[in-house]
């Protein structure tokens, strides 16, 4: 029961044990020894994040004669992990189907020895939230603000996508944001991407479009009065945006119409009731604020037809005359060269210097 030392670590070693006795033949048997060596040691490899199902493992090379074995610490609850090959270093762990901490040994062993043991961590990532930028918006203002979705998983950042100038947002990390310095008409597209770990982010864009201030209305119209039912309506024309007249008031029973109420140049047709009408031109474009001009015109009432009363034969320079009365409108008499009237807007006025013969008088 000796204790043998000396043993080379992978070598055999064959041990005689002799027991003799005077001159008879020994008796002679051997054992074989064989040092075994203490396994690789183990490296299951870097800690990792992963977004997939299946995660292939990284475990270091076991040595000749030796056994390498993948087995599971820990997972999240609800998890069912498998390995496609547990004795290969590079095996594939599949079943990572739960967001979570899974735990993984690698494990190298070599005989009697005691075996060398290390672990991985895995951390399976979720899927972030489905981003969604919100909707399309036009704007004549040089700030907006931007309401993407909050993330439940995940964190979100607004981005340009494309811009006429360069733009800054309040707070680029905040699902709800203002952005800054859309000085300049035209279209920008921000993105909204929403992250987590190493997953595939999900990104959603919106498109905000700066309208132009609308060109300045300006009617060139000169305000004044007709007696006809019709009036031309003259403007400048509108170079950005859209141009139309409209009726800002009428008399009461009137129905204005307009040959083309989006051409610069039109005629307003229905003036038919007496009074004042007031036309204006606007000048619109996308939200901004419109510009407008207005010209009124008055319609007149056609006067009162004229009675100058029945012809007269006198022999007098001076007479009464007999014109009607008007309702509607002013009446005025007029006569010849050296022919006066007492009041030449009374219809009843005294007529002077009547000469011999036809001396005709207007009412």
């Amino acid at each position: 029961t000796a204790t043998v030392s000396g043993l080379v670590a992978g070598t055999s070693h064959t041990l005689t044990w002799t027991i003799s006795n005077g001159s008879c033949t020994n008796s002679v048997s051997t054992v074989v020894i064989t040092r075994i060596s203490n396994p690789t040691a183990s490296v299951a490899g870097a800690n990792d994040n992963t977004c997939n199902n299946i995660y292939t493992l990284a475990g270091n090379s076991a040595g000749v004669g030796e056994t390498g074995t993948w087995t599971v610490v820990s997972v999240p609850s609800g998890a069912n992990v498998a390995f496609n090959n547990a004795n290969s270093q590079t095996a594939t762990a599949s079943g990572l189907t739960v967001a979570g901490i899974y735990t993984f040994k690698w494990t190298i062993s070599n005989g009697v020895c005691a075996p060398s043991e290390s672990t991985v961590t895995i951390t399976r990532e979720t899927l972030p939230t489905v981003a969604n930028a919100g909707a399309n918006q036009n704007t004549c203002a040089t700030s907006i603000n931007l309401n993407g979705n909050l993330p439940a998983v995940g964190s979100g950042m607004w981005s340009v996508v494309s811009s006429p100038v360069a733009v800054t947002f309040g707070n680029a990390s905040q699902n709800t944001t203002s952005v800054n310095g859309l000085t300049t008409a035209g279209n920008y597209v921000f993105r909204w991407t929403i992250s987590n770990g190493t997953c595939t982010s999900s990104t959603s864009d919106i498109t905000v479009i700066r309208d132009e201030l609308p060109t300045t209305s300006v009617i060139t119209t000169v305000a004044g009065a007709t007696c006809i039912s019709t009036q031309n309506l003259t403007a400048n024309a509108v170079t950005t945006g859209v141009g139309v007249w409209s009726v800002a008031s009428a008399p009461s029973g009137a129905s204005v119409t307009f040959s083309n109420a989006n051409a610069n140049n039109t005629t307003a047709s229905g003036l038919t009731v007496a009074g004042s009408y007031i036309f204006k031109w606007t000048s619109s474009n996308g939200t901004c604020a419109n510009s407008e001009s207005t010209v009124a015109i008055t319609r007149d009432a056609l006067p009162t037809v004229a009675s100058a009363g029945t012809n007269q034969t006198i022999c007098a320079t001076t007479t009464t005359l007999n014109g009607n009365l008007p309702t509607v409108g002013t009446g005025v008499w007029s006569a010849g060269v050296g022919i006066s009237f007492s009041n030449t807007n009374s219809p009843n006025a005294t007529v002077s210097g009547l000469s011999l013969g036809a001396n005709t008088l207007t009412w």
